[in-house]
């Protein structure tokens, strides 16, 4: 867990795509989930303006809202996916909004 607050901190990453459930995941001997690393990437300075969007298979009514809220994330995707041009377009328009990636972001190449 603690690669992810580096990570992010290091200014190498411009988007975190965040499994909610994170299973196996602690952090200074506790258990934490994608929420709770979401929340402390969105209250730290250094890190709140990096895109987070979850991804989970919890689809059920009044999740994403409530994952929304609780996180402070900035975009949910429910699994599996099904199309998966929406799902790159919704990244894309994250990374367009990152500062350095104008030149990297090519409309016309596609994910490896």
């Amino acid at each position: 867990m603690l690669e992810i607050l580096e990570l992010a901190t290091s200014g190498t990453i411009n988007l975190v795509l965040m499994d909610v459930s994170l299973t196996n995941s602690h952090y200074k001997d506790r258990p934490v989930d994608g929420l709770w690393i979401t929340k402390t990437l969105k209250s730290d300075p250094h890190t709140q303006n990096l895109p987070v969007i979850l991804v989970t298979a919890n689809a059920m009514v009044g999740d994403r809202e409530r994952f929304l809220e609780e996180s402070g994330a900035d975009d949910y995707v429910s699994k599996p996916i099904i199309d998966q041009n929406q799902f790159i377009e919704l990244i894309r328009q994250y990374l367009a909004t990152s500062p350095g990636l104008d030149s990297e972001l090519d409309p016309g190449s596609k994910p490896c």
